[in-house]
């Protein structure tokens, strides 16, 4: 009988054993599972993270893009308003010549209508002379 006794003894002490043993099992299962989830959500909030400086550098790109664009643009503007500039300088240039001819025309025109007056004078001088000759 003692023996019996012993042997359930025994018996319920295994099976306590063996249920905490479980218990114990089942607890770092529930550990490990909830620091899977935590090492899950981690990665998560990370690749999120990640998305968003990704998406951030992908804006700042298109900025900067833009404004090179944009440097671009004032450089040919610049050298188009310089282009624009010297052809006004040339243009008032052509027009001080074109007025200098005009000038010089007027004047050759003056020296010319000079020239035919000193001869008609020349030539008043002669007649009066003939005249006065005869």
């Amino acid at each position: 009988m003692k023996d019996e006794e012993q042997a359930k003894v025994e018996k319920m002490k295994d099976e306590e054993q063996a249920k905490e043993k479980d218990d114990e099992q089942a607890k770092e299962e529930e550990v490990t599972n909830e620091e899977q989830v935590m090492v899950k959500m981690k990665n998560e909030e990370q690749a999120k993270v990640e998305n968003v400086s990704n998406e951030e550098q992908a804006k700042e790109k298109v900025k900067d893009e833009e404004q090179a664009k944009d440097e671009v643009k004032d450089e040919q503007q610049a050298k188009d308003e310089v282009k624009d500039e010297q052809q006004a300088k040339e243009e008032v240039k052509d027009e001080e010549q074109a007025k200098e001819e005009v000038k010089d025309e007027e004047q050759a025109k003056e020296e010319v209508k000079d020239e035919q007056q000193a001869k008609d004078e020349v030539k008043d001088e002669q007649q009066a002379k003939e005249e006065v000759k005869k």
